[in-house]
């Protein structure tokens, strides 16, 4: 299945109600409501709902009789708000989802490619610091996934 492509890094900035102005070319991808999701590495993801929806089905995938399958559903599905993209390109981050990522006034908006990242961007410098691409794909290629 085709999926809609996010890539790109942009600064923004959240307000006191915590609503934060998507990237326009971001914005131009979007359509209806998104699906924002408590994520690893103490980011959330914002998936369109057609994505979320494939994402949420590799969950079904898991079986529901393992403790770990079953606890990782439980938190992508406790983790996760429907939210609305208003006229202005905005979306509001609700409140336990940006104490979840520590979220502050500054933010760092990724694409990463099928889902948007919204980033600290304090955490967002210290996680790109640790991260190595010539490592990675190295390790990447090296496992046959590349």
């Amino acid at each position: 299945m085709l999926c809609i492509m996010f890539y790109g890094e942009y600064s923004h900035t959240m307000d006191a109600k915590g609503r934060v102005s998507l990237p326009s070319k971001f914005r131009n991808r979007l359509t209806g409501n998104g699906m924002l999701v408590k994520a690893p590495e103490g980011c959330l993801w914002l998936f369109t709902g057609e994505r979320f929806e494939e994402f949420a089905h590799s969950l079904l995938r898991s079986e529901a009789l393992d403790p770990d399958d079953r606890r990782m559903r439980r938190l992508f599905g406790a983790g996760t708000d429907e939210i609305e993209i208003d006229s202005a390109g905005r979306i509001r981050v609700p409140v336990p989802l940006r104490e979840y990522a520590h979220l502050s006034k500054d933010l760092t908006i990724i694409g990463a490619i099928d889902r948007i990242e919204i980033w600290d961007s304090a955490r967002y410098v210290a996680y790109s610091e640790e991260s190595s691409i010539d490592e990675l794909t190295a390790k990447l290629s090296a496992e046959g996934k590349l």
